[in-house]
Parts: C-alpha cells; structure tokens; sequence
C-alpha cells in the first residue's frame, strides 16, 4: 500500500501545494510550526475523513477561509484509486474514483495508514478509553464488519443509559433488548480484541528489542469482564446490574469498561517505565500493527512517524528503519534534517509557501 501524492488546500497552515512521495522513505523536516505534522494529518484524514488529532473539522481548516480540501492518488495491490474530500460551509464532501460517497465508511481499506506521534504515549499514560480506541482501530483496519458490532454495541450502550439518566419508568422489555444487543456485539468485540491482544504478544517482545537491544519482557494484558461466561450469564449480569445502575445512571458494565495494559518485565508501563521507554514501547506497538496487518492483507500499511528521530539515538533510526526498507513506504517528519541512508526523498517543508 502506498500514497503516491497529496494536493492540500487550506489545510490548517498549508494554502495550496502538492506534495510527491518515494516508495520507500520521504524524510519531511523544517521547524516547528513549518508544518510537518499538519502534512502528515491530511494524509490521515485523507483515509477515513478524521484527524488523527481528536479535533473537529473545523479546527482543521486555514483561518479566514471559506473551506479546505485534501486529493490524492494511493495503490493497493497495483490499483490506483484517487480519493478527495474536504468540507464547504459546514458541508462535508467524499468523492472515491470519480463517485460521490455518502458515508466515510466506504473508504475503509482503501487506504491505511499508521501514525505515530508524539502524543502516542497516552496510548500508555491515558485512560482506558485512548488504549481502547487504539486497540480498536487496529481491528478495524484489518475487520470491516468490527465498525458495526462497535456501532450497534455503543448504541445500545446509549439507549440504555439514557433510560436510567432520565429516570424513566424502566420497561424491562426495553431493557432487555438493549441488553441483547449489548450482549451480543460484546462477545463479538471482547473476542476480537483478545485475538488482536494474542498476536501482539507473539511478536512485541521481539520487535522492542531489535529497536532497543534492551532483552525486557513485553506483555500486553487485555482486561475484560467479557471474558468469562456465556451469552446467558452475561445478560444475567445486566439484569442484575439494573439497580445499581439507575443510581449511577450509566451501565457499569460491558465491554466499554474493557482496558489493554501495557506490561515490562512485569510492571505496568504506565507506573514504572521511563519517558524513553514508554515512546519505544508505542514505536514497537506501531510496528506491530503494521507487521499484524501485513500478514493477513498481505501488504504493509502506509507509516506515518512524526517526530520520532528526535527521541531516538542514531543506532535506534537505523534498527527502526530496518523493518521497512523494502517493506512499507515510510513517510517520517524532523525539525532536523539527518542521513539516514540512499533512497530516500526529502522534502523542506520551510520552503513551502503556505
């Protein structure tokens, strides 16, 4: 999978340009606010229509403009598909090869690209919400059905807490459907997410110590309620749970509870791992990722690394280039500008007239 180029328009501090891409490394550097990572958001957005920032759309376009837009040609498996997209007047449009499309849903697959920022280590020090959400999208990219059972489930989810929130009279026929449904999809995603966690493992351990040379154990813990019992206990469980929830007036228990932990040497991460091992730890979990989806799409998803040479030595660029040279196309933002080998394209952004 590859990006072969990207025409931005008033896309945060970027007016208007077209940027090119090599298929194996473009080195993107220049310094702060020259807009390195912003490049690196309208790529992202142009695969699902998001930043990969957590912000609205709004936020995402130049100020005193009237709109932004992001065009690009990718390719996976040798076909060329042309995706564009932006928003006008509060207006969002998507247009895939030449075809209005209504739902950013369409797009899955068609282009996945992997991001690793600065702010990856939430992944480590946030809350269960950010590990879940990390972990999901890792499904999603390899499962496009895994959107829905995520969709239904978090539907429900609403539905049910709103009964408590409102106080309404509970109709348990009500209730109970919302529970089925809870039920049913959280089995399916509970399970989901323990695959994903189980092929994590066998490679995490492997992959942090071929970036760090350090022989830690890695471990990832996925913790769920789901785990155990089957479709009837757990709707038991719901049912039992109703008083406890009206007083608190959400649903305190499914798989929106779930959390991923992040083990070393048999400490959570999040307490007892050094700032430095906390970004090699989110690195090795990108390569991993990468590496996951590789084996059954059969190809590398597109990385995205945003200031990640700053925080490692020489020797840890060159082990971290190492897994995708002649693998994955690898675009990788800097302030500086460093030799990391032949091939390689470089764009200043500096030089870019925004």
């Amino acid at each position: 999978m590859k990006i072969l180029d990207i025409n931005v328009i008033n896309f945060r501090n970027i007016k208007e340009k077209k940027f090119e891409f090599a298929d194996t490394v473009t080195y993107v550097y220049g310094e702060n606010g020259s807009g390195k990572t912003n490049l690196l958001e309208a790529i992202y957005y142009l695969s699902c229509g998001k930043s990969f920032r957590n912000v609205k759309d709004s936020d995402i376009r130049m100020r005193e403009t009237e709109y932004f837009h992001v065009d690009g040609t990718v390719s996976s498996d040798d076909t060329k598909h042309k995706i564009a997209m932006g928003m006008k007047s509060g207006e969002k449009k998507i247009i895939l090869d030449g075809k209005n499309i209504k739902k950013v849903s369409e797009l899955f697959g068609v282009f996945i690209p992997v991001v690793f920022s600065p702010e990856d280590t939430s992944v480590i020090n946030g809350s269960p919400m950010i590990r879940r959400r990390f972990i999901d999208r890792m499904i999603a990219s390899i499962d496009n059905d895994y959107i829905i059972y995520l969709k239904k489930y978090n539907y429900a989810l609403e539905q049910r807490n709103k009964l408590f929130r409102e106080a309404i009279d509970n109709d348990e026929n009500l209730l109970y459907a919302y529970e089925k449904i809870l039920t049913e999809n959280g089995i399916i995603i509970a399970e989901r997410r323990r695959e994903t966690v189980d092929k994590l493992n066998e490679i995490i351990t492997d992959i942090y110590f071929r970036i760090t040379g350090a022989k830690d154990r890695i471990f990832v813990n996925y913790k769920s309620e789901f785990t155990d019992g089957d479709r009837d206990d757990l709707l038991l469980r719901y049912r039992n749970k109703r008083g406890n929830d009206k007083l608190l007036k959400r649903t305190s228990f499914g798989v929106h509870t779930d959390d991923i932990q992040i083990v070393i040497n048999g400490e959570n991460s999040r307490y007892f791992a050094s700032t430095g091992e906390k970004k090699s730890l989110v690195v090795a979990l990108r390569i991993a990722e990468s590496d996951i989806y590789n084996k059954i799409k059969n190809e590398y998803p597109v990385m995205l690394l945003d200031d990640i040479f700053s925080e490692l030595d020489e020797k840890r660029r060159r082990n971290l280039l190492k897994f995708f040279i002649d693998k994955a196309q690898v675009i990788i933002t800097s302030p500086e500008r460093y030799d990391i080998g032949t091939g390689v394209a470089y764009i200043n952004m500096e030089q870019i007239d925004g």
